[in-house]
């Protein structure tokens, strides 16, 4: 079945977007016009060397930073006209974050760490603590959600994060090297697991990755950048798309 994309608003929509660092005298094109659209169910990987502007990338989408010049679109909404608590909101709901470091709370347990988002979100702890169960089960962690981060395995600990980054159910997952930190058999579960997400869920995800093996064009779309600029777009594209529908989770 392929998808009709015609009348479908993109999730992302990057237009002409420029972001310039300034370095004493020096100006820096960390972005250099980068023209980028992603609809809903994609798989994107970000490739490129160090400095290539995919970090950069990243934290534009997620509102993080505002481009220099240039239009950011998530849903529809145009992140360069939002105020900084509409951008909070817009990341609250609509996004969630996977990190290289995992930036997991020390002082809570794995359960705590998941509800923490929703915390902030201020759904009610009767409502939050049977949803972050859920999430723990989801990536087989239920037996230490009493455990803290620093009696979890790196792989562990990356799969709270997952689950955190699920928490508020947002239609959008960013990862900023997610498998990072992790040995190699490790970062092969972790990306399983967001293949999983992106199959199973019908979420979107946007990673950047350094690794090379964990790319597989056929499920994926790659994104190779160089000098600020999108260089290459291969793999799987939502709009010629030939496969079943995705399932999503029932709340």
């Amino acid at each position: 079945m392929t998808t009709n994309m015609e009348n479908e608003v993109p999730l992302i929509k990057l237009e002409n977007v420029v972001r310039k660092y300034y370095v004493g005298s020096s100006t820096i094109h960390a972005l250099d016009g980068v023209n980028l659209t992603v609809y809903p169910g994609e798989f994107v990987v970000i490739m490129g060397p160090s400095g290539s502007g995919k970090s950069t990338l990243l934290n534009v989408i997620a509102g993080l930073e505002k481009p220099t010049s240039g239009k950011v679109y998530i849903k529809g909404q145009d992140l360069t006209k939002l105020s900084d608590d509409e951008l909070a909101d817009i990341r609250r709901h609509l996004l969630g974050f996977i990190f290289q470091f995992f930036n997991l709370h020390p002082s809570l347990t794995a359960l705590e760490n998941v509800e923490l988002p929703m915390l902030i979100a201020g759904v009610p702890k009767k409502q939050r603590t049977p949803r972050a169960m859920e999430l723990l089960k989801l990536v087989h962690l239920e037996e230490r959600a009493n455990h803290y981060p620093h009696e979890l395995s790196g792989g562990e600990k990356q799969r709270v994060g997952i689950a955190r980054a699920l928490a508020n159910d947002p239609p959008l997952i960013l990862g900023d090297e997610p498998t990072g930190d992790l040995d190699s058999a490790t970062g092969k579960e972790i990306i399983d697991y967001l293949i999983k997400l992106n199959r199973e869920q019908g979420k979107t995800l946007v990673i950047v990755t350094h690794d090379e093996s964990f790319v597989d064009p056929t499920v994926m779309r790659l994104l190779r950048m160089e000098d600020g600029q999108i260089m290459e777009d291969i793999g799987v594209k939502t709009e010629n798309i030939e496969a079943t529908p995705t399932i999503r989770s029932e709340k």
